[in-house]
């Protein structure tokens, strides 16, 4: 499964907008986007494509192009969602590697760069694995592989 980000598709359809409408669309994708069921949020989507069809056609089109992947989203369970919906984790952890490569700037060679990320990521891993929990993966590994969806990947929740 792949879940595109939320957050970076609104900045996408947002940045195509003229000023003035950039915040009543941010705020409508964000209302399709907290929809609590996967049907609430085609109905969204279907509203928002009717408001703005005239008004934004080219972010209508984005929206109807990217709307699968970006409700991947529905087929985890609802406590996994909110964390899951954006790449926030990813780019923190490329944050800090960027951070930590400006104070060096120069390699001396290609071993020297994997050495420090690779040190960078296992502090990393250590810190998830110790810490509090960003995500409580008991409610991911309920979940099994649905051989019998028509699509490849669908998952389904085990009770």
């Amino acid at each position: 499964l792949w879940q595109r980000c939320q957050f970076h598709f609104s900045n996408d359809c947002t940045s195509i907008l003229a000023l003035k409408d950039r915040k009543e669309v941010a705020n409508r994708l964000k209302d399709l986007f907290n929809a609590p069921t996967y049907d609430q949020a085609v109905e969204r989507r279907d509203q928002l494509v009717k408001d703005w069809q005239t008004e934004f056609p080219r972010m209508v089109k984005k929206l109807e192009n990217s709307f699968d992947e970006l409700m991947v989203i529905y087929q985890l369970p609802e406590e996994l969602r909110k964390r899951l919906r954006t790449n926030n984790t990813i780019e923190r952890v490329n944050q800090e590697i960027r951070r930590r490569d400006r104070v060096i700037r120069i390699f001396p060679n290609d071993l020297s760069v994997l050495r420090l990320m690779g040190a960078l990521l296992i502090e990393q891993n250590e810190k998830w694995a110790a810490g509090p929990r960003y995500l409580n993966m008991t409610v991911y590994h309920g979940i099994e592989k649905d051989d019998n969806s028509e699509e490849a990947g669908m998952l389904k929740l085990v009770k």
